[in-house]
């Protein structure tokens, strides 16, 4: 039932001429409502949120890197809430294939008595606080229906691993990136709790 409907159905008589239309912008109003109500439900979840998504970013902290789509914004919050706050190469692992990237992660090792073992690659003391990163894909990303907003690139290169690793990793780690090749995703997926 609309809602000119209802309001026809509450008035104790038949309304015409001018309140017939009164009654009619009473509906279309109670109209916009409904819709903008339906729209901002999906504003609850940080993979669907459009109009407030700067609120959920200023909640987890995040700063989206100039030129990114609503779709990477959208994906770094997801991310940022499946954090569990592990620090391990696992848990970076994991975060890089929520997006679509099979990486290995190299942490060195500063030479010290019972520490080294035959055959361990020998580094400088100020590497002890550095990873690698080796086979990022640089992922090319398409616009698909209800991914883009008005203005954005149609298509682009994904680097979005680069950001979230930088944003979670330890404040006193340096990460070095190397990237393989250009791969294009089979399909857009956002990613899920699964950590």
């Amino acid at each position: 039932m609309t809602n000119a409907q209802i309001l026809t159905l509450l008035m104790p008589v038949l309304l015409g001429g001018d309140n017939a239309g009164l009654l009619a912008a009473y509906a279309s109003a109670l109209d916009l409502v409904d819709s903008a109500a339906a729209d901002f439900l999906n504003e609850i979840l940080p993979d669907m949120a459009h109009d407030t998504i700067a609120d959920w970013e200023r909640v987890f902290g995040i700063v989206p890197p100039a030129g990114s789509t609503l779709a990477q914004r959208q994906q770094a919050l997801v991310l940022a809430m499946c954090n569990k706050g592990g620090l391990s190469r696992q848990h970076f692992i994991a975060i890089a294939a929520l997006m679509g990237q099979t990486i290995t992660i190299t942490e060195y090792i500063v030479p010290r008595c019972g520490v080294m073992q035959c055959g361990t690659m020998l580094c400088t003391p100020t590497a002890a606080w550095m990873w690698t990163v080796s086979g990022l894909n640089k992922i090319s990303v398409s616009g698909c229906c209800g991914t883009l907003c008005c203005g954005e690139p149609l298509g682009a290169i994904g680097v979005g691993v680069e950001g979230i690793f930088n944003a979670l990793k330890p404040a006193h780690t340096l990460v070095n990136f190397v990237y393989t090749g250009v791969s294009t995703p089979s399909g857009r997926h956002m990613p899920t709790c699964g950590l």
